[in-house]
């Protein structure tokens, strides 16, 4: 009967037990007749010493005259009687020993006799089943049991397989029905499996005991008190499980144990080489009934293979052309072409792709996957559209993506990737078009910091620059343009100039026309804008043609500078002229001289006049084409990036003469601290706008400019946009309109004094 593991001791526990066999009879023996001793020893030393206390006599004669009643008689007693007690104990210590010795001697001889024959009758066994037989019967020799079990544990299944069971009934042993057909291991069998032997004794006085993890076999209705499973191993690896049992309480102990488990050890190697060649001999006869059965069909079908062979091999003709020509497209197309699987694993990958990647043989690249090549953001990006497409099934297409090689490298590609499908129409993995498209985004990205530029420069100017089509619409203004309109950008671009100033809109057009349909610029044209907020603000203006790649006209450029300003001032003088000349006209002829020399100055100021207008008309195109002077310098040493011919009039050198070079270098700057005071204004973010400096020519005149100076970024470089213009004229003229002022001043006190010298004379 198996047991519950709760309810069993293990072969530790049983050995405490003080008596056990027959060592323990033989001592509790021993002790029994050293307590009798003990206790007889005194009994009878009375009764000597009684027997001393009386005289002795010869017929009625005391031999010594005295009772005895020295120490030294009674230490004689004693010493007497512990000798005979020691002597009669020895002599029974010497018949235990040899008893002992004897009975260790005929159990090794019959251990000796019953193994010498279980290797012989193992190596005659044909199945498992007499081996076990064998193993039993040899068991019986050497243990007394009841009942015994033999089963086989298969590790890959983790089953316990019975293979024969016995039990004693009415007297007699027999084999009798497994309690099972296979199971898993429970708790107490998982021990053994693990190689640890089980001696499980019930404790005396136990009269029941609760089901446990295994199930009874042969006769049930009586319980095993005492059990040992042992592990059969055939080396290390426990084969299988020996049990045997009996009725009798305390029944085994652990030299049973140790007995048990040196059977079971002398038995594995058999029993696995019994059980492999059953099993062998099984698949032989299986393989020969199957061989035979298939003979007859292999037979019927030899003939209908033949022609399959054949309609194969055309098949696979078929297929070696279609496959020679899909690689000869795949290695020829410059584009790369890839497959993979479901786990993204590379299937095949063409010549293109493969020695992009530095791959010789496609076979390296084969099993690996995008984190074995590229960095793991791309790699997890492409890992994410492939499980999409996996997932749905659609195409993922015109896809661009950036690439780093494994060799370091980077480069952009145009893929389509599409779902892989088998000839049933499921999705296997997925396949891959790409084409390097690096030299298109590499221009894209050149145009675009050009254009980036561009914008830089096109913003940076403090001149408004307006792009109109042939319909009078806005396409584009710079910043300046923007301001000046006081409204933002997407407030005018794209709209008609009818729809933002409908009360200008058509001189402007008409003068627009104009330049279109002779394909000729206008320079120096003053007409009046007015603002968002209604301010009306007068204009220099220059339009040159617009044309597209083919040449065509398609609109007008418009390089335009407020001179509102300017225009007051020129009005207040031709006003303050005008009024001059006709008070000067009122004077006296002594003031003729006077007027003379004032109209010779007023015809230098005309000439100053006109060659003011010609340097504006310069000023007037957007920096190599701008009147306006304007001049590109390095922050940081203000080192000449460019100049435009404005510019480079004004100081009178030639290009190769300020490229690279500093105007402090050059010696433009009059005052070069001035400079310095600039370069700390802009880095401070402070604006710069027509800041009073005197500038040095080539030929070292001096003039004196307004500098307009706007911070920009050229190539992630601080740079400073200049605009100057030269007020050299302007302020000759307003010396001689002060100079003027003061004559008239004269002439007015010259008159009053003749008249008050004419009073005086009449």
């Amino acid at each position: 009967m198996h047991l519950h593991p709760d309810f069993r001791r293990s072969a530790q526990g049983i050995t405490d037990c003080p008596i056990r066999g027959g060592r323990c009879a033989n001592s509790l023996f021993g002790i029994v007749f050293l307590l009798g001793l003990v206790l007889w020893l005194p009994v009878h030393l009375e009764a000597a010493e009684s027997a001393l206390q009386e005289p002795v006599s010869v017929r009625g004669e005391p031999i010594l005259g005295s009772p005895v009643d020295s120490w030294e008689s009674k230490a004689m007693i004693v010493v007497v009687g512990g000798s005979v007690a020691a002597i009669v104990s020895a002599f029974w210590w010497v018949l235990i020993f040899r008893q002992l010795v004897r009975r260790r001697t005929d159990t090794q001889l019959g251990r000796e006799g019953a193994f010498s024959q279980l290797g012989t009758q193992l190596s005659s066994a044909g199945d498992v089943a007499t081996a076990a037989r064998v193993i039993l019967a040899t068991a019986d020799k050497l243990l007394p049991w009841d009942a015994a079990s033999v089963d086989l544990y298969d590790s890959a299944r983790d089953q316990i397989d019975p293979v024969l069971s016995m039990d004693t009934i009415d007297g007699k042993r027999q084999e009798v029905p497994h309690g099972h057909d296979g199971k898993k291991p429970g708790v107490l069998y998982r021990l053994v499996t693990d190689g640890h032997p089980q001696l499980i004794l019930d404790p005396p006085g136990e009269s029941t005991r609760p089901p446990g993890e295994l199930v009874p076999f042969g006769d049930v209705k009586r319980l095993s008190t005492s059990l040992m499973f042992v592990p059969i191993r055939d080396g290390l690896k426990v084969i299988g499980i020996l049990s045997v049992q009996s009725y009798r309480r305390q029944a085994f102990d652990e030299a049973s144990l140790h007995t048990l488990q040196f059977l079971a050890d002398h038995c594995g190697g058999a029993i696995d080489r019994i059980r492999a060649r059953t099993q062998l001999q099984e698949a032989f006869v299986g393989l020969e009934h199957r061989v035979a059965g298939r003979t007859a069909e292999l037979s019927d079908a030899n003939r209908l293979l033949k022609l399959e062979i054949e309609e194969r091999a055309r098949v696979d003709a078929e297929l070696a052309h279609e496959r020679h020509l899909l690689r000869a497209i795949m290695d020829t197309l410059p584009d790369f072409i890839y497959f993979k699987d479901r786990d993204s694993r590379f299937i095949r990958v063409n010549q293109s792709l493969l020695v992009k990647l530095g791959f010789r043989d496609g076979k390296e690249i084969v099993g690996k996957n995008d984190r074995d090549l590229f960095p793991a953001e791309f790699a997890n990006a492409t890992r994410a559209d492939e499980e999409e497409i996996l997932r749905t099934s659609q195409p993922l297409t015109g896809k661009e993506e950036k690439l780093t090689l494994p060799g370091g490298g980077q480069m952009w590609i145009l893929t389509t990737k599409l779902p892989l499908s088998d000839p049933s129409g499921r999705v296997i993995g997925t396949f891959g078009l790409g084409r390097d498209i690096t030299n298109r985004k590499l221009a894209e990205q050149a145009l675009k910091n050009q254009q980036d530029e561009y914008q830089t420069i096109f913003d940076s100017v403090p001149a408004m620059v307006i792009y109109k089509d042939t319909r009078n619409n806005i396409v584009r203004m710079n910043r300046y343009a923007t301001e000046l309109h006081g409204a933002a950008r997407d407030m005018l671009e794209g709209h008609s100039v009818f729809e933002l100033s409908p009360e200008l809109a058509e001189t402007y057009y008409q003068s627009d026309l104009e330049v279109i349909k002779s394909g000729q610029p206008r320079l120096g044209i003053i007409e009046p804008v007015i603002t968002a907020t209604g301010v009306r603000r007068w204009l220099r203006s220059d339009k040159v043609p617009y044309r597209d790649a083919d040449g065509t006209i398609v609109g007008v450029i418009v390089f335009a500078v407020d001179i509102s300003e300017r225009r007051a001032a020129e009005e207040a003088l031709m006003k303050i002229q005008a009024d001059l000349e006709r008070r000067v006209e009122d004077r006296t002829r002594e003031l003729s001289e006077a007027n003379r020399h004032l109209k010779a100055e007023i015809a230098e100021r005309e000439l100053a006049q006109e060659a003011m207008r010609q340097s504006e008309e310069r000023f007037a195109r957007a920096f190599h084409g701008s009147p306006v002077a304007m001049g590109i310098t390095h922050e940081k040493d203000g080192r000449f990036i460019d100049a435009n011919e404005s510019l480079l009039v004004l100081l009178q050198y030639r290009r190769d003469e300020v490229i690279g070079q500093t105007a402090i270098g050059l010696g433009v700057w009059v005052r070069p601290e001035d400079r310095v005071r600039l370069v700390e204004r802009i880095r401070c973010d402070e604006e710069v706008r027509d800041s009073e400096n005197q500038f040095r020519t080539k030929s070292g005149e001096i003039r004196t400019v307004l500098l307009s100076v706007e911070r920009i970024e050229l190539e992630d470089e601080p740079c400073l946009l200049f605009i100057t213009h030269d007020i050299t004229a302007r302020l000759s003229l307003e010396a001689q309109l002060r100079h003027a002022q003061k004559l008239e001043a004269v002439g007015q006190l010259a008159a009053g004094v003749a008249h008050d010298f004419n009073n005086i004379l009449t």
